[in-house]
């Protein structure tokens, strides 16, 4: 039996480990009730092995390196299903299961018969080494968080972020202008709701514009039944001029151009060379030249 509870927490974290890539991929980047729901199973089959090792040893399951990992991947796990669901994306989840599956494999992979070294000379003694393995299952977690923020750092810093990064309902929050302490939640935008109708968040992309070395900006908007396997009209959304610029820089559920893609077009829009909220240089292009309009880049 307890070879089976390790088998079924494995394929649980294997399962959320899959769902999480599979979502990403399809560009749905709200947590969902099969990741959280595969991990907490994962860690239940985790807590039932730990129980039963216990009541085997009469103390607590940390007599072989196996157990160990076993109960520092179960800490990770609960410690997630704690703070996880708090997250508004999926990339705490992307992280941790493999995090918490690689070590799950490494006590599956140890023989059984593996050396008993830990020596358990009062309960005292257990409960410290316990709390010990949390505290480094908190730290792991604290890990995984520190390479989310780092990736994300890195996304802004190349001024090329992917799409899961600034495609997100916003967040209202009313903050203390002292010290910035937020107060309270005004508002937490979810959509989940509207991804489960097939709708699709812009494609974010950057090409060179007319001198070859100024970036330029845009999004493709494709219909909600987009096929790639067939060809579709390209239609440039143009609106340009030095009083603004025009290509959506934050989220919504729709505007013009989804319905236009709706009817079986691509739709694509950029901010050429002479819109504003750019460098002076840039926005110079259409000085005395409102012809231009963007056109050649």
């Amino acid at each position: 039996m307890e070879r089976i509870a390790l088998l079924a927490s494995t394929l649980c974290y294997l399962f959320s480990f899959g769902h999480t890539l599979f979502a990403l991929g399809a560009g749905r980047y709200q947590p969902g009730r099969f990741n959280v729901l595969a991990m907490a199973l994962g860690a239940a089959a985790q807590g039932w092995y730990l129980s039963m090792r216990g009541a085997a040893e009469h103390a607590c399951p940390l007599g072989t390196l196996s157990e160990i990992l076993i109960f520092l991947s179960w800490s990770i796990a609960l410690i997630y299903l704690v703070i996880g669901p708090a997250y508004r994306i999926s990339l705490m989840g992307a992280f941790t299961a493999p995090l918490v599956l690689l070590l799950q494999l490494i006590a599956l992979l140890l023989p059984e018969t593996a050396h008993r070294g830990f020596f358990r000379p009062n309960p005292w003694v257990e409960t410290h080494a316990a709390l010990s393995l949390v505290s480094f299952g908190a730290f792991g977690l604290a890990c995984v968080a520190g390479l989310m923020f780092l990736l994300q750092e890195s996304q802004i810093k190349s001024r090329r972020p992917a799409a899961i990064f600034h495609h997100l309902p916003p967040i209202s929050v009313l903050r203390r202008t002292s010290d910035r302490s937020v107060i309270t939640e005004v508002e937490h935008g979810d959509a989940a709701e509207l991804m489960k109708t097939g709708w699709r968040a812009p494609e974010v992309f950057v090409s060179k514009g007319r001198d070859r070395t100024t970036d330029i900006y845009g999004v493709i908007i494709r219909p909600s039944n987009f096929d790639p396997t067939k060809k579709y009209p390209v239609v440039e959304n143009i609106y340009a001029g030095p009083q603004d610029s025009f290509v959506p820089k934050t989220f919504a559920a729709y505007n013009g151009m989804y319905a236009l893609a709706e009817l079986g077009f691509i739709v694509v829009q950029i901010d050429g060379m002479g819109t504003s909220n750019r460098s002076k240089a840039f926005h110079d292009i259409a000085w005395k030249n409102l012809g231009d309009a963007g056109f050649p880049d």
